[in-house]
C-alpha cells in the first residue's frame, strides 16, 4: 500500500520584519511546481509512435578472389545494404510551413507543445566497392586494403537531436536527406610486417653475435589514410519561427566555400555562407561539407621472440588532420579549426617477457 504524505507551510500569519507576506492563499496552498499542470500538453516529453513497426536491414554482396604466386591473393567485392523502418527520433507539433505570427497556428496540434518522438520512418542505403590484397612471406608480410563508399541517410545519425541531427521540419524528411555523418568515401590501409634478413636461419653476417643482434629485429607498419568527415553550417536562432529546438537551421549557401589554400584560421570560404531571410527553411543541403581527412603512420618494432624489446612510434610523422571547423555562422570564430583528430606523435618504448 502507498504510503501517504503531507505538505505544509508554516508562519502565514506572522510574517518576520523586512521580508514580504508569503505567496501562498487558501485557494492554493502547494508551491508553483509541485503539483502537475492540468493539461498534460505544456510539457516537453519522449513519445513513441504506437504503430512503430520493426527495422529490418537488407544486405547483400559480390566479390571475386584470386590467388598470384602462391603467396598473394587479391580480393575485390561490391557490398551493399538498405536499412528500413529504422527508429527517428525528432522534435514534432512544430510548425508545418515556416512564416510569421503565431506558430502554434500553424501546427497541426495548437494546444500542445512541440515535443520529442520517434517513429519508424528512418532509413539509410550503404553501397561499397573493396580491394584487398594479402602477401605472406618469409621476409616481407603485408596486406592492402581499400574502401570507396557511400552511406546515405534520413535527416539524423543519432537518438533525440543529439548525434548530428538537421531536421528543419519533421513533416518532410527527404529535404533533409544526405550523406550519413559517419560516411567516409576512401579508406586505405596498409599493414606490413617486415623480418631484417639476416641472423639465424637467414643470411648470416659472419659474426654469431651481431646474427643475433641485428636479426632477431622485425618491423611493423600501419598507414591509415581516410577521407574527412562531413559537415554543415548551422545557425542559431528559430529563423523559420516554426518552434523548432535552436541548431534545426542550416545557413543559406550563396557562394563557392572551397579555398585554394585553406588553413585552420580559415578553413572554407566563409564568405559563402549567410543567415536565411526571416520566416524561411534555408537552401544548403546536410552534410555537405568535408573536414579534413587523416594520415596516419604508425612504426611499431619488436626484437626477440621471448624476452621482447618494442620501439613503438605513433603518429611517427607528427601529421596534424585538422578537426571539424566552427559551424556556427554566429560566433567570432566561425569557420576556424579549433582543434585536431588525433594525438601529436608518440614514442614508446617496452620490454615484455614472453613464457
Amino acid at each position: 500500500m502507498a504510503g501517504c504524505r503531507q505538505q505544509q507551510s508554516g508562519n502565514l500569519n506572522t510574517p518576520t520584519s523586512g521580508k514580504p507576506i508569503p505567496g501562498v492563499s487558501g485557494k492554493n496552498p502547494f508551491p508553483a511546481g509541485l503539483l502537475p499542470g492540468p493539461t498534460p500538453f505544456n510539457r516537453v516529453a519522449g513519445h513513441a509512435d504506437p504503430s512503430v513497426k520493426t527495422q529490418y536491414s537488407m544486405q547483400w554482396n559480390f566479390g571475386l578472389q584470386h590467388q598470384l604466386a602462391g603467396d598473394t591473393l587479391v580480393t575485390a567485392k561490391y557490398v551493399g545494404s538498405a536499412n528500413r523502418r529504422a527508429p527517428l527520433d525528432h522534435f514534432y507539433i512544430t510548425a508545418m510551413t515556416p512564416g510569421p505570427g503565431d506558430p502554434a497556428e500553424r501546427s497541426p496540434y495548437p494546444f500542445i507543445v512541440p515535443t520529442f518522438c520517434q517513429r519508424s520512418i528512418g532509413r539509410a542505403n550503404y553501397n561499397a566497392f573493396q580491394f584487398q590484397l594479402t602477401k605472406r612471406a618469409r621476409k616481407f608480410t603485408h596486406m592492402v586494403n581499400y574502401t570507396w563508399s557511400k552511406t546515405i541517410n534520413l535527416a539524423c545519425d543519432g537518438w533525440y537531436n543529439v548525434e548530428g541531427c538537421s531536421t528543419q521540419t519533421p513533416y518532410d524528411h527527404v529535404r533533409d536527406k544526405g550523406v550519413a555523418g559517419q560516411d567516409l568515401t576512401h579508406i586505405f590501409n596498409f599493414n606490413w610486417v617486415y623480418r631484417i634478413p639476416v641472423g639465424p636461419g637467414m643470411k648470416s653476417t659472419g659474426s654469431t653475435v651481431l646474427d643475433h643482434l641485428v636479426g632477431t629485429w622485425q618491423l611493423n607498419g600501419t598507414a591509415n589514410l581516410y577521407s574527412g568527415r562531413p559537415y554543415h553550417i548551422n545557425v542559431s536562432g528559430d529563423i523559420a519561427n516554426t518552434r523548432n529546438r535552436n541548431g534545426y537551421m542550416r545557413a543559406d549557401q550563396v557562394g563557392d566555400p572551397r579555398l585554394n589554400s585553406p588553413t585552420p584560421a580559415r578553413w572554407f570560404n566563409t564568405d559563402a555562407f549567410r543567415a536565411p531571410a526571416p520566416f524561411t527553411f534555408c537552401n544548403s543541403g546536410r552534410h555537405a561539407l568535408r573536414s579534413d581527412g587523416v594520415t596516419n603512420f604508425d612504426l611499431p618494432g619488436r626484437e626477440g621472440m621471448r624476452l621482447q624489446f618494442r620501439a613503438e612510434a605513433f603518429n611517427a610523422f607528427n601529421h596534424a588532420d585538422f578537426a571539424i571547423p566552427v559551424q556556427n555562422l554566429s560566433p567570432s570564430n566561425f569557420g576556424v579549426v579549433t582543434a585536431t583528430q588525433r594525438q601529436a606523435r608518440q614514442f614508446q618504448l617496452g620490454r615484455k617477457l614472453v613464457f
